[in-house]
């Protein structure tokens, strides 16, 4: 049974999210798909999880890495710290 685990490491300016697991990892052909940015028929991605990660994370300015091995991957997700004074506060005004 793969269990995982999820931390948090802040830096000047930026979070880095760490989602680790010790299951079968990611198949290469997943990750090289998002390296290309690009999908073709013959080559594709099995779902749209790790896109919809890879999508929000760079539009949000961020960065997604991953490691990945024969016992387990880590993803590494980098954002902005955000001002905890805006915790809570309406950005969009109904």
């Amino acid at each position: 049974r793969p269990r995982g685990t999820v931390s948090a490491t802040p830096d000047e300016g930026t979070v880095a999210l760490h989602v680790a697991d010790d299951g079968p990892g990611i198949a290469d052909e997943e990750l090289e798909v998002l390296d290309e940015r690009e999908e073709r028929p013959l080559k594709h991605g099995s779902g749209v999880g790790l896109w919809l990660v890879d999508w929000v994370v760079d539009r949000s300015g961020g960065s997604v890495e991953f490691d990945t091995g024969e016992e387990g991957t880590t993803v590494t997700v980098r954002v902005a710290r955000g001002d905890p004074a805006d915790v809570g506060r309406e950005e969009f005004p109904r």
